[in-house]
């Protein structure tokens, strides 16, 4: 069997998929070249215009190429320690596209206008998707996952961070965790402890915690929401919740009040106006220019698999009718994380809400420091595995001698009186509950009637119906430093040369990558209202955010105004692969990996794994990488007879390697902001405007399409499929 560090080290290198290098003398990187791919031509072959053409060679020339003043990443099994700690942070290069219709310079570099609607940047030099084909996680151990939940329970404790150095306190937990979790075992449950020092330390420093930290991560806080913060937050929006008639979101049973929503007059291709030449002014919006409808994007055919391959149509993971509309946000001074917004919120009046916007602004500062710790780059997860395994072990391992030593062509005529009292209490020991689940229950009768063979030979089938499978574990405390060291990224390649790139850890600072580009966020306040007539809410369905074309990478959801309601949980669950080369397993018989990798089949079961859910009480923030399909779980009424609520404001953030567009360029169309400014009808003709009837009708067909969206997002997602050998 091969070791920890050459299993891990061939399941990356397939994972990177990368041409090989070489560094000779000269320091200079070699490696194969890479043919180039005339994403013209092949455009042009599929029925595009020149214009659109011209854009898709770009886009493949950049994707050959790795993008743009990007280097190539070196591949070897030595590397210089001081590349173990990758900090993204150098400014990212904005390429111009050619344009697909007459654009200026201000908007050459806009999706769906200058660049090519599905244009992707390479997987090695951009943030990930839950859709992208490329992103499968490693399965975590069934035992993992549990930890993960307990490690999320006990940091729900009141005052845990100073509990946990309480060894009477720490004493009662492992009681619980054991009791309540029968997968946990004395060792997991000490990983979980060494790790939880290490995570009170941590929040005690940053005001956060990560949670169900695995390929991806989640972070909750209870400290960044000032009280002070929160009380300003209910205030600003109190208007909004008076105004009438309500807003209630569709097919929400009226529980889920819409405040502030992004699909409520969002861009629609070919229709809405923007600005090809200036900008919208925040303060002035009302003086924007008529501006020009926003060009329409063209379907390609069904077959076509764009420039990255997906499981799935590409064409339903894009919307070619809609996009939700960013506000742009820059960075203020030259250091930090305060924001300031640039361009008006869609369905958000400045002049009348500019509190708020002063509110949201810190909220998005707030976010800043989460999205960093929570985003995906690249082709690497955020912390490593806490257990690998590649093969089950068993408990006994092997058959008693009794059962084993007898010649296989013995009858039952040859079985002494002690070995058949044996083979008797053998076959009325109960099977291993687990194994039940996927073997089924053995039957006696059955057995005996399907064979002409001994006693013995049905013992032997029975022993493997008893044995227990022995959970794999995590290391002791030398092997959690380990591990401690690779997450942090302190990992020395001198001590093990192998591990160098493999274990390379990465920072992302938002702040200062993108503070020249600034970032784009998409805004939503809501409230579910639950009252005695409707005292439960139903929960949701699990969905990514967005569609493809809207780039979102990560979420921020603060919740600023609970009451009434039992504590609303998300739950998450990634895409998880599993890899039948690296595992050794009888012939078709994946049973026993089930078990340990807690999934019903390995042959046609969607490659997805749940990772547990995360509590949301009033004044938390919340933030989770847009690689983690999400779902809210149900809640009701605390005091059946008064009503309650849950209020909260969402924050999406775009990649910032593209460029959407925004309020920015896209005048308000809301054709009341307009009739209140400007008061007269004829002042109107050639905006673009729509009504609000035209509005919810839009809506409705956007939801329509999201909600295909989605079922295609489960359909893009593969399945195990394991051989039989």
């Amino acid at each position: 069997m091969r070791s920890h560090f050459q299993r891990r080290q061939s399941q990356l290198t397939r994972l990177h998929c990368c041409d090989p290098v070489r560094i000779k003398g000269n320091g200079i990187v070699h490696g194969t070249a890479r043919p180039r791919i005339d994403g013209r031509k092949e455009a042009e072959q599929q029925g595009y215009s020149a214009a659109t053409a011209a854009s898709a060679a770009s886009a493949k020339d950049r994707t050959a190429a790795f993008g743009p003043n990007k280097p190539h990443r070196i591949r070897s099994n030595v590397a210089p320690p001081h590349t173990l700690h990758r900090r993204l942070n150098k400014k990212p290069h904005y390429p111009v596209a050619a344009a697909m219709t007459s654009t200026t310079d201000s908007t050459a570099h806009i999706m769906g206008c200058g660049r090519y609607l599905r244009e992707l940047d390479p997987e090695e030099s951009s943030f990930r998707y839950a859709v992208d084909p490329t992103w499968y996680p490693q399965r975590l151990t069934a035992r993992e996952v549990a930890m993960l939940n307990i490690m999320d329970a006990l940091t729900e404790k009141q005052d845990w961070h100073r509990k946990i150095q309480d060894p009477d306190i720490v004493s009662k937990w492992q009681t619980e965790a054991l009791e309540q979790s029968p997968i946990m075992s004395q060792k997991a449950f000490d990983w979980c402890i060494f790790e939880l020092k290490d995570k009170a330390e941590w929040l005690q420093r940053t005001g956060m915690i990560r949670t169900l930290d695995t390929h991806n991560r989640c972070i909750k806080s209870d400290t960044l929401l000032t009280p002070d913060f929160l009380d300003s937050l209910k205030n600003a929006t109190r208007p909004l919740l008076e105004q009438e008639p309500k807003d209630w979101h569709p097919r929400s049973n009226d529980q889920v009040l819409d405040l502030v929503h992004p699909s409520l007059y969002p861009l629609v291709y070919g229709k809405t106006h923007y600005l090809a030449q200036g900008s919208v002014n925040l303060d002035a919006w009302h003086q924007a220019t008529q501006g020009t409808p926003f060009p329409e994007q063209a379907k390609p055919p069904p077959e076509r698999r764009g420039f990255r391959a997906f499981a799935t149509d590409p064409t339903t993971l894009y919307s070619d009718r809609f996009q939700w509309l960013p506000c742009d946000v820059a960075f203020e001074g030259e250091i930090g994380t305060n924001v300031s917004i640039r361009s008006y919120i869609n369905n958000l009046e400045p002049t009348a809400n500019s509190v708020l916007y002063t509110l949201i602004e810190q909220a998005i500062s707030l976010s800043i420091e989460p999205w960093n710790q929570v985003l995906v780059y690249g082709s690497k997860g955020r912390t490593p595995l806490r257990i690998e395994c590649t093969q089950v072990e068993w408990e006994p391992e092997d058959q008693p001698e009794w059962l084993s030593e007898p010649e296989w062509d013995t009858t039952d005529d040859d079985l002494d009186p002690d070995t058949r009292v044996k083979i008797d209490e053998l076959l009325a020991t109960p099977d291993d509950p687990e194994l039940v689940k996927y073997m089924g229950p053995f039957d006696l009768d059955e057995a005996m009637a399907k064979t002409d063979d001994s006693l013995l030979w049905i013992a032997r089938e029975k022993f493997n119906h008893t044995r227990r499978i022995v959970h794999p574990e995590p290391g002791d405390e030398d092997a959690y430093q380990e591990w401690r060291d690779r997450l942090s990224g302190t990992y020395n390649a001198l001590l093990d040369p192998d591990m160098a790139y493999s274990q390379d850890c990465y920072e992302l600072h938002l702040e200062q990558s993108y503070r020249d580009r600034g970032l784009q966020v998409i805004v939503k306040l809501a409230s579910i209202e639950l009252t005695p007539d409707k005292p439960q809410y139903a929960g949701g369905n699990w969905h990514v955010e967005g569609m493809m074309n809207e780039h979102i990478v990560a979420t921020s959801i603060l919740y600023y105004d609970v009451e009434n309601v039992t504590t609303a949980r998300i739950s998450f669950r990634q895409n998880a692969n599993l890899d039948d080369e690296e595992m050794e397993y009888e012939q078709d018989d994946h049973g026993p990996f089930c078990v340990v990798f807690g999934t019903d089949s390995l042959r046609d079961e969607a490659k997805l794994q749940q990772l547990g859910s995360v509590a949301t009480p009033n004044g938390r923030l919340l933030a989770f990488p847009n690689t983690l399909q999400h779902r809210v779980e149900p809640f009701e009424l605390i005091d059946k007879n008064k009503s309650g609520h849950r209020r909260f404001l969402v924050l999406w953030l775009v990649d910032p390697n593209y460029h959407l567009p925004s309020t920015s360029i896209v005048p308000p169309q809301q054709q009341g902001w307009w009739s209140t400014k400007l008061g007269s009808d004829a002042s109107l003709q050639g905006r673009g405007l729509i009504t609000l009837d035209e509005a919810k009708a839009l809506r409705l067909e956007l939801m329509d399409e999201r909600t295909k969206g989605e079922q295609a997002t489960a359909g893009a997602t593969e399945e195990y499929n394991f051989c039989e050998h």
